[in-house]
């Protein structure tokens, strides 16, 4: 898998606009981790930090923009097909239902929350002139804010090490490799308990129907291996 600057390299900013298109359609993929390079990436002169700024404002309103309209044509059943954890869909509309705009706005830092903002919003039929409005602020909000702080300390880094210690910065950059791993593994555990949560579901509707299973007791042994999966 080629890295985020080696995609930079070739695509320049245009590679921030696809990223955050892809994660705000309802993919679940780091974007923040995206922009935070890229930005850093340019305070060393590789690109503009304008047009990555640009880009990513772009990207964010475009991928919640498809994905409102996606979701007030096709909503909840779409949603199904394409195996969105029902838990991440109860939670975000949870969030939808009580805060309406201000989730379009604020939900941008909240890592699961932000790839479902607009399904949700167009789910329950929110206006379009409302949404198409909080989903800029939010996108220029967000993208200011991670753009921000990834130019800083692409800007800063020598200093950084200057004045801390190479040390210091071998603990900072083993923290960013831990974290990393820990959200993957974290997606991963995520996506197999679903499947087993599914699979319990399936395992009652069978039971239910012939004597081979009782429902309980096929909902126990999912629950069980998805334990040992975990």
């Amino acid at each position: 898998m080629p890295s985020i600057t080696s995609l930079l390299d070739h695509y320049g900013p245009l590679a921030v606009f696809l990223f955050v298109v892809v994660e705000n359609f309802g993919v679940p993929i780091p974007g923040e981790t995206m922009l935070v390079v890229a930005a850093a990436y340019a305070a060393s002169g590789h690109t503009s930090i304008a047009l990555v700024v640009v880009c990513c404002i772009a990207g964010v309103w475009t991928g919640a923009t498809l994905s409102y309209l996606a979701g007030r044509s096709g909503g909840v059943a779409l949603m199904t097909r394409l195996r969105v954890p029902e838990r991440h869909l109860a939670r975000a509309e949870g969030y939808m239902t009580r805060w309406g705009g201000y989730t379009v706005l604020f939900g941008r830092y909240v890592a699961f929350l932000r790839s479902y903002i607009g399904w949700l919003a167009g789910i329950n039929k929110m206006r379009p002139l409302p949404f198409y409005l909080w989903n800029l602020a939010g996108a220029v909000a967000w993208t200011l804010t991670f753009g921000a702080l990834g130019y800083l300390l692409g800007n800063n880094w020598g200093l950084i090490e200057k004045k801390l210690g190479a040390g210091v910065v071998v603990v900072v950059a083993v923290g960013v490799v831990l974290y990393v791993a820990y959200e993957v593994y974290k997606r991963r555990r995520d996506a197999r308990i679903e499947a087993v949560s599914e699979q319990a579901r399936r395992a009652t509707r069978v039971g239910a129907g012939g004597p081979a299973l009782g429902g309980e007791q096929a909902t126990e042994e999912a629950l069980a291996a998805g334990d040992k999966l975990a």
